[in-house]
Parts: C-alpha cells; sequence; structure tokens
C-alpha cells in the first residue's frame, strides 16, 4: 500500500496541472480506505456514461493493487497504476471541440479505450472556489456541493506522453466549464459523485490535456480538447 502510495505521488508530480489545479500537495492517507464503485452504461439506462469501469466491479482499496482511500483533506483519491488487472474505461466519441492538425491521440484504434488513472477529487466552497474544509468526510448527511476531478493516465500505446482529464473548475477554456457535484446519503454511508444534472446544462464537459515525458522530462501541457463526458460513481 504504502509503494502503491508513492507512485500515486510520483504520477501526480510528474502532472503540473494536476498539482496545481486539483490535488495541491496532498498526500493519501493509507490509514483511510474507501470503496469506488463506478455506474456503467445500460440498455436500461437513459443516460450514456463514458467514463466507466472495466467491468470487474467496485474499486476496493488493496484488492488486485488498487488504491482508494480519502487524503487527510477528507477527498478520495484512486489509483489503479499498480494493478495488472484493474483500470477504467474511457469514451471519446463525443467531442465538443476539434484538435489541431496533427496532435496525438489516446488510442490507435476507435475512441474506446481502457486506461489505468491517478484521480484526485476536492469539494469545493458554494463560490465554486478551492476548497471546503473537511472535504468529503466533513460534509453533513443530506449535504450537497460542487467538486472537480482531476486525473492522470499513461499513453495506452505506450508512447511518451502523459494525458489529464479535469471536469468542474480549473479548465482552460472557461466556456466548458460544467457543474460537478457531490451529495452525501442520508445515513452518511456514502457519497455519490457525478456531471449529470440536465437542469444545468445539457453538456458533461472534461478538458483532456498531454504533455511529452520524452527522455524523462515533462513537456509543455497542452489542451487536446474538450468532451462530453458524463459519469458517476459513489464511494
Amino acid at each position: 500500500m504504502l509503494q502503491t502510495a508513492r507512485m500515486f505521488l510520483n504520477a501526480m508530480a510528474s502532472s503540473a496541472l494536476l498539482i496545481a489545479t486539483v490535488s495541491g500537495f496532498q498526500k493519501p492517507n493509507t490509514n483511510t480506505p474507501a470503496i469506488i464503485t463506478y455506474t456503467d452504461p445500460s440498455p436500461t439506462d437513459p443516460t450514456i456514461y463514458r467514463f466507466y469501469s472495466d467491468g470487474a466491479g467496485a474499486y476496493v482499496d488493496g484488492n488486485a493493487n488498487v488504491s482508494a482511500f480519502f487524503f487527510p483533506s477528507g477527498n478520495a483519491g484512486l489509483n489503479t497504476t499498480a494493478s495488472s488487472t484493474r483500470m477504467l474505461t474511457l469514451d471519446l466519441s463525443a467531442p465538443l471541440s476539434s484538435p489541431s492538425t496533427g496532435t496525438p491521440y489516446p488510442f490507435s484504434n476507435g475512441t474506446v479505450g481502457l486506461v489505468t488513472v491517478n484521480l484526485s477529487h476536492q469539494l469545493l466552497n458554494s463560490n465554486a472556489a478551492c476548497c471546503q474544509g473537511g472535504g468529503l468526510l466533513g460534509m453533513a448527511n443530506r449535504a450537497t456541493g460542487l467538486s472537480r476531478i482531476g486525473l492522470s493516465f499513461p499513453d495506452p500505446q505506450g508512447r511518451a506522453y502523459l494525458w489529464t482529464i479535469k471536469w468542474g473548475s480549473g479548465v482552460t477554456n472557461s466556456n466548458y466549464t460544467c457543474n460537478l457535484f457531490t451529495s452525501r446519503s442520508a445515513d452518511g454511508s456514502y457519497w455519490t459523485i457525478d456531471n449529470i444534472d440536465p437542469s444545468s446544462d445539457s453538456r458533461h464537459c472534461a478538458e483532456l490535456d498531454y504533455q511529452s515525458t520524452a527522455h524523462g522530462k515533462s513537456g509543455t501541457l497542452t489542451v487536446y480538447g474538450y468532451f462530453d463526458l458524463p459519469f458517476k460513481f459513489t464511494i
């Protein structure tokens, strides 16, 4: 578990965007494990989820080298990079903007693929500024709020790129800022995090960025584009 936490910090440090806008310098609290369950697409569900599980069930801290945990801040993280079996499914089939000619693309064939991720969540204040004291663990039962999420994943094709995605505040183009919601259950036993709320925005915006990692150095972070990327998970 400690090795997994170190891997998380190393990957986070290699992505200046994730550090600056999402995770800060939070360190994993390995004494507070979690279980993270993604909602997967269903033929009977009218919502099409485009970021969801690998089909193998919940991501349980300590199982299959998965790290799912709460930071000392009370917010949550998920790391699957140490696992040889657990990944997440990323569906980039609904772009909201077009990339520049000649830019790389994560997947070699098609718009959907599996990725290993380092993910960090933060609960925001009521004015959407970072961050609400106590995080998820400090929320009252039945409380709701806005959040932001950032994650990084290595290039699925094995090239020298690091990819990042972020939802909520902090995107480069404010025209693609879409709300990300968090709520705590009535009994306080779990939290729901999602960007599914047609009353506020019909889009579910996410920014996809990339940077070169050739020769062990982090290159300039470049915005690839914006995608309609709805998702939901519980902790």
